[in-house]
């Protein structure tokens, strides 16, 4: 007797249009098919799927206009509410519209170009002339992409060549956002070439004017990826990493926040899209850019103190494999740059999860961790071959000195520090705020053209703010304090400002009357609260500093 077979039950493939099928009404499965243009839906007449259905040949008054505004509802016979797709099925809808017309559309990131949404001449009239677009671009690779490389150079050189030829050849919407981002950040820098400067003074331009008229069309193009963001695309996504860079250096922790909250969201929406495992060289620049994001949020947790926005497993994920960099230097400069990001952010996660009891237990195993990691990066310090390599590697000292001088503050509450087991890094904890305070002076001739000047001057002070809190454990120091302040107090990025050299002035007397206490005036607990909190000197100077 045969054995008992379980019928299985056929299962019926969704060739209706998505209208039709929810209506529950017969489809002739054309575009558009007869009963949505019955009921005036052919703009969302649509086959889930990817089922090729037939076009129409009597009627393709259905397709929009570059240049026609879409109305947030249907005016359709039977009041029917605007329904909201599913973004692969918006993602369906323009293809299938856009082959209606012959237009070639990639496999997986639209290529919307931007003379269809504005007037194309308006961009074009704020650009300069080419030999001057040219050199900024090559100063913004020079200046920030050789500290923290991030952009596809060649890409971006081809798209100003485009723009200039008769006529011009439109890029992408986010490849062209990605330039303009690129030009405004090349007028940030502070010492500009002579030949931009005259190109300024001949036309009776600004500095300040050119790059309001940058930030101008950024907004614009910024707003358009929120209004299309169901559209993937994965140069937004490079310019998102571009402005969270950007962001990190010349704005407030607030700001640093957002960018990487719409960047990273930005980053794993597009991965919805199930082809971009199909695409070996989109998959190879989108791991790229993730990296870059990843590493930006791990270094802005450490440098800044707040919770990082991905939740890490610190199992390797910040360095970048081989065949992911351009030559062996970079794949080392990555390598060390992602060990010294996993140490910090592992001691971040045990400092704030941890209790102080049981993170004092791991201050020594930290400790050789970064020494090890502090002989690479003076060995990569010798053998730097540029003014470029030099501050990459000054950069990773000063963030290891960052989490050294965290993890030193945590050696007063050591179990055994009453017996004098830790006396020799109390002691190191006040010469190192110092020598941390120290190397980022040095480093301030650099910043000023790498664009780092304002996150060195914050991390100076902060370094600074350290010194009362070493005095209440009884070590004193003498006026090296005083003159690193007074360094900060002359300098020009300071001193233009009225407000910032008062505050300043402030901070410098309130180290010298802290000096100036005994052990046994009551005045000295009642500075306690405010040098216990690591971010002393950020709470200190926000009045100017964010």
């Amino acid at each position: 007797m045969p054995a008992l077979r379980k019928k299985v039950r056929r299962r019926r493939k969704k060739i209706s249009c998505l209208n039709c099928r929810q209506k529950k009404l017969k489809c002739d499965k054309c575009l558009p098919c007869s009963r949505c243009k019955e009921r005036e839906l052919e703009a969302s007449c649509v086959y889930e799927n990817n089922y090729e259905a037939p076009y129409s040949k009597d009627d393709v008054s259905f397709m929009w206009n570059a240049n026609q505004h879409i109305n947030d509802g249907f005016n359709s016979n039977d009041d029917e509410k605007f329904h909201f797709y599913r973004p692969l099925v918006l993602f369906n809808m323009i293809q299938k519209c856009a082959r209606a017309r012959g237009i070639p559309v990639e496999t997986l990131f639209s290529s919307i170009t931007i003379s269809g949404i504005e007037d194309a001449a308006s961009y074009l009239k704020v650009l300069p002339p080419l030999h001057i677009a040219d050199l900024m671009v090559d100063l913004y690779i020079e200046r920030f992409d050789s500290v923290f490389p991030i952009i596809e150079r060649d890409s971006v050189k081809d798209t100003v060549r485009c723009l200039y030829n008769s006529p011009p050849i439109f890029p992408v919407v986010g490849r062209l956002e990605l330039l303009f981002v690129v030009l405004w950040a090349s007028l940030k820098v502070e010492k500009l070439p002579s030949s931009l400067l005259e190109y300024l003074e001949q036309t009776g331009d600004s500095v300040t004017g050119l790059a309001e008229r940058f930030r101008q069309k950024i907004d614009i193009l910024d707003n358009l990826r929120t209004n299309l963001r169901h559209l993937a695309d994965i140069n937004f996504f490079e310019t998102l990493s571009v402005q969270a860079y950007l962001s990190f250096l010349f704005n407030s922790p607030h700001d640093v926040n957002k960018k990487l909250c719409t960047a990273i969201y930005y980053g794993r929406s597009i991965t919805a899209h199930q082809k971009i495992e199909d695409d070996i060289n989109l998959m190879k620049k989108y791991n790229k850019l993730w990296f870059v994001v990843t590493q930006i949020d791990a270094m802005s947790s450490i440098f800044f103190n707040f919770p990082p926005w991905i939740q890490f497993e610190v199992d390797g994920s910040f360095i970048r494999n081989r065949e992911d960099t351009s030559d062996e230097n970079e794949y080392y400069s990555q390598k060390l740059f992602g060990q010294i990001l996993k140490v910090g952010l592992q001691m971040w996660k045990d400092q704030h999860l941890s209790s102080v009891k049981n993170f004092t237990k791991k201050l020594e195993d930290y400790n050789v961790l970064l020494s090890q990691l502090s002989l690479q990066v003076m060995n990569c310090l010798d053998m730097a071959g540029d003014a470029a390599e030099t501050f990459r590697f000054n950069l990773f000292k000063a963030l290891l000195l960052k989490i050294r001088t965290t993890l030193y503050l945590y050696y007063p509450y050591a179990d055994s520090v009453e017996s004098g087991c830790y006396d020799s890094q109390i002691k190191v904890l006040g010469s190192l705020c110092l020598k941390k305070t120290a190397h980022l002076i040095s480093m301030f001739n650099e910043s000023k053209s790498f664009g780092w000047r304002k996150i060195l001057t914050i991390f100076s002070l902060e370094g600074l703010a350290y010194i009362p809190f070493c005095a209440l454990r009884n070590i004193h120091y003498g006026t090296e304090p005083l003159d690193y302040a007074a360094f900060l107090l002359d300098d020009s990025y300071i001193r233009t400002d009225p407000k910032r050299c008062e505050v300043l002035k402030s901070f410098q007397r309130f180290i010298l009357l802290f000096s100036e206490i005994k052990e046994d005036d009551n005045s000295k607990k009642a500075l306690i609260p405010l040098t216990a909190d690591p971010l002393f000197a950020w709470n200190f100077l926000d009045s100017w500093l964010l």
